[in-house]
């Protein structure tokens, strides 16, 4: 027959976990007489703060250490609680007390031969859950170092709470027996569970077997503190002690949990499932997070607010050009920027797929500010030259979870080509970044990503063509490919610990049983990871959810009238834009068809799901909330006949002006809404005046279905957007929406070229630098390459040519030379004469050329011809003798 728990809602057992945190408030815990009141509840009373020291007593009515009447701290080896704590909680009448049982761990100060002894013969005791159960134990022990000790008292004569007689615990060591005194006795370390010891023992001492046989609100298979029965079917943590869910909790503002009973992190973090619950593990965790199926999980990635290029390649030198820009950054708009916006859905199916799915760990970069004048403007380099990056960046937390000791790991890539990859180095691993945080966090000023190497002495070049790319609209992404750091976990003293704790642990298997959520508001973007069932593996004990139950969630999200708001947002379905991947749409498609309400947050959640949820910039549904800048003409919402509440019923024409400065310049709209036909024998047109004006026609259906139809914004001073809708008949509109997906590029101008004339060629090429070279042995000299000087006149013109075809004459075994064409080549920009202090200027590099390693002599004959982009050539220098 198996072992019943009395009152079991009570899980007195799970008083146990109101202690995990030794900074947290304790609550002394007393079970109440079932048979004083049947509907009484627990008590609980939060006093003192829980100390670090003593040891948990745990103290039972039945002699099978099953009933648990208390659970109460012990300061010292006098093994007695305070009993003015306990006084309050307890009924009139009292049950006596049958066994004890004291846990905790043993420090000594100083190494020694110990005798554990108490006052009392019939108390069992052992070290570390291995070695003797006895009486009496010796041990040798090391000063500092922790030993686990259980000790337990069997006894019918016990006597009742408020009259308890208590045993004293001893150590004796160079024959000083003393009791054992507060400093070195501390409370378990609940955050670590250990299969071999668990805190909710299946046995006890005097009868070994007597509880192989408990029931599953007996068992805590995963020994996470928590009863199976209670993480299959809920609980909550209430007054710190977890208990059985009551739909009455919800009342009181508490929250419902399930969580795998055969996993103590179900989520696959480093929080136990209690800690969670609980709230006892890093404070700077989000509260999202105290849920155990959303991962406690950072998302760090790297953003780029600032840009600047300068042509000066010697860090430590101020010459040269620079140009600074202030820079718009998304990390979400790999994800729009493929989506293709269709004017209608089937099926319940109201989502957009992209082929390009990333996480919030990529960020796009676009300028701002730029005046449409392009980089080469400000800089005037020269095709042959470089320019070089200096990126201002902050690292930002789209998770739930803080990281410490940040080190990033960033590509920088323009159009799909990398530039460079870059590791933190030593001045740029950030100290600790929390969840919704940068670092540097703002208003400091940000890091400097503009060197390739540790030593800070390779700065990052971009060339011509990058920069016309950058001037042609295409953005500047910053990938950040893996991240290292480390989480917080609470010593006994309640201080946050890092070193050894990383991350790199624990992502992977979060990344692997989970579902991605990514919520981007505008403003902000958030990224929660949460635990999906295996549907292919029956032994996979993880709860299921539907996608909506999911969201609700990962984001805190509340419900109001069957909408979900996050913040006061709403991000119910009808509400929002949502985007997939590949898997994830046809996954949904396929489980829509076997639905009756045929709505995607019905589907049920499953792993490796990726959700791109885009919260509106304008919204309204006809009844209360409506946040578009100015007012939609012509409606009519005396009517039950919207989504939830009223509707715009259609009569004839209604119109929405939106102001420029009410939206931003160059990026990519979708205009969105709900359309219903009752009599489906009307049309609607859809106009809307953009950076294009368009017109679309839309046959509404019986029942609600989705429309959407996308436009771009162009300069901010560009005309307002106008949208308008034409229709008749009972057409009905509701939850008209304008969502932002992505930038769209901004052509930069380039400058205005002039095309010399020859003369003003030849002109420019009238003063040159001779670079020799001397073989010290026979006194002859060699040509290396010529500079042109560049002067106010002239440097355009330079400038404008980028190539120079030679004729020269080479060394040969005669010693006259052989006079013959070496090819043409790229000029090269060097400080004129080879002098730093001299400005840059075209340079004719001869061991570039066609001379098979021959020298060029010298007075000898020689041709330059400048080309020109067009290939003309133009002589600019000619030597006969």
């Amino acid at each position: 027959m198996k072992v019943q728990m009395k009152n079991k809602k009570l899980l007195s057992f799970l008083t146990l976990t109101a202690i995990v945190s030794q900074a947290l408030a304790y609550p002394v815990y007393a079970q109440t007489n079932n048979n004083y009141h049947s509907t009484k509840k627990r008590e609980v009373v939060s006093e003192d703060t829980l100390p670090s020291n003593g040891l948990m007593g745990y103290y039972f009515t039945d002699e099978h250490f099953k009933d648990l009447e208390l659970m109460a701290p012990i300061k010292d080896g006098n093994l007695k609680f305070e009993e003015k704590k306990v006084d309050k909680l307890l009924d009139k009448d009292v049950s006596d007390v049958k066994s004890i049982r004291w846990t905790g761990r043993i420090i000594p100060s100083m190494d020694g031969e110990y005798t554990l002894s108490t006052d009392r013969e019939d108390i069992l005791m052992q070290i570390d859950a291995k070695g003797d159960v006895a009486n009496t134990i010796k041990a040798k022990m090391e000063k500092g170092k922790e030993y686990k000790i259980r000790i337990e008292l069997q006894d019918n004569n016990l006597g009742t709470i408020d009259n308890l007689s208590s045993p004293k615990l001893y150590w004796e060591s160079n024959g000083n027996k003393t009791i054992i005194p507060e400093e070195n006795l501390f409370l378990r370390d609940y955050s670590k569970i250990e299969k071999n010891d668990p805190f909710i023992p299946n046995n006890n001492f005097f009868d070994p077997n007597l509880m192989s046989d408990w029931e599953d609100e007996d068992l805590d298979t995963d020994n996470d503190n928590i009863p199976d029965a209670y993480e299959r079917n809920g609980y909550t943590i209430k007054d710190l002690i977890a208990v059985k869910w009551e739909d009455s909790f919800a009342e009181q503002g508490y929250k419902k949990y399930v969580s795998n009973y055969l996993e103590p992190n179900t989520a696959g973090d480093p929080y136990t499932d209690y800690e969670k619950a609980s709230g006892t593990f890093d404070k700077a965790i989000s509260k999202e997070a105290r849920d155990p199926l959303v991962a406690a999980y950072p998302v760090v990635g790297v953003g780029m607010e600032k840009l600047i290029l300068s042509t000066n390649e010697h860090a430590s030198s101020d010459v040269g050009k620079t140009v600074s820009r202030a820079t718009t950054n998304s990390k979400t708009d790999a994800n729009t920027v493929g989506v293709s916006v269709t004017a209608g859905y089937q099926n319940g199916f109201t989502g957009s797929v992209t082929a390009n799915y990333s996480h919030t760990t990529d960020n796009s970069t676009a300028v701002q500010d730029s005046n449409g004048e392009s980089w080469n403007t400000g800089l005037q380099i020269s095709k042959s030259e470089s320019a070089y990056i200096n990126a201002n960046v902050r690292y930002y937390n789209t998770g739930t979870a803080p990281m410490y000791k940040v080190t990033p790991t960033t590509n920088l890539v323009l159009d799909g080509d990398t530039l460079s990859t870059i590791k933190a180095q030593e001045n740029q691993i950030g100290n600790n970044l929390s969840p919704n945080d940068t670092y540097p966090k703002k208003g400091v000023s940000p890091l400097a990503l503009n060197t390739m190497d540790q030593f800070s002495s390779r700065l990052i070049p971009l060339n011509y063509e990058q920069m016309k790319k950058l001037d042609s609209g295409k953005q500047i992404k910053l990938e950040t490919t893996q991240v290292s750091g480390n989480f917080g976990t609470k010593n006994s003293q309640g201080q946050i610990v890092t070193e050894g704790n990383s991350w790199s642990d624990y992502i992977s298997q979060v990344d692997s049983i989970s579902a991605s959520f990514i919520l981007d508001i505008g403003n902000e973007t958030y990224e929660r990871r949460v635990a999906a069932k295996d549907s292919y593996e029956p032994e996979d004990k993880t709860p299921e959810l539907t996608i909506g139950q999911a969201i609700e969630k990962a984001f805190g999200a509340t419900q109001k009238d069957g909408l979900l708001y996050f913040n006061g947002t709403p991000i119910d379905e009808s509400c929002v834009e949502l985007v997939f991947d590949n898997y994830t749409a046809d996954t949904i498609k396929e489980r829509l068809k076997s639905l009756d309400d045929k709505k995607i947050y019905n589907v049920k959640l499953e792993r490796g799901m990726n959700i791109l949820i885009k919260t509106p910039t304008y919204f309204t549904n006809f009844d209360d909330y409506n946040n578009y800048p100015s007012e939609w003409s012509n409606i009519n919402t005396i009517n039950k006949e919207g989504l939830r509440g009223a509707a715009n019923k259609l009569n004839g024409q209604t119109k929405i002006t939106i102001p420029m400065s009410k939206l931003k310049p160059y990026k990519r709209y979708v205009f969105s809404g709900y359309s219903k036909d009752p009599s489906v024998s009307n049309s609607i047109s859809v106009n809307i005046k953009a950076k294009e004006d368009k017109t679309d026609y839309l046959v509404p259906e019986k029942n609600y279905t989705k429309f959407s139809y996308e436009f771009e914004t162009t300069g901010k001073d560009s005309s307002d957007i106008e949208i308008t809708l034409n229709g008749s008949g009972a057409i009905f509109l509701d939850n008209l929406s304008i969502t932002e997906l992505n930038s769209t590029p901004e052509v930069l101008k380039e400058p205005e070229i002039k095309v010399p004339t020859d003369q003003e060629i030849i002109d420019a090429h009238k003063t040159y630098y001779a670079d020799f070279e001397w073989n010290m042995s026979t006194g002859q000299s060699y040509f290396k390459g010529y500079y042109f000087k560049p002067t106010d006149t002239n440097k355009d013109v330079l400038n404008y040519i980028n190539k120079y075809h030679v004729y020269a004459t080479l060394e040969d075994s005669t010693g006259n030379g052989v006079y013959k064409d070496i090819g043409t080549r790229e000029k090269e920009m060097r400080n004129y004469g080879g002098d730093e202090n001299q400005p840059k200027t075209n340079y004719i590099n001869f061991k570039t050329y066609d001379t098979d390693l021959a020298n060029v002599l010298t007075y000898k004959p020689m041709k330059i011809y400048a080309v020109t982009p067009d290939n003309r050539e133009v002589l600019v220098y000619e030597y006969h003798k």
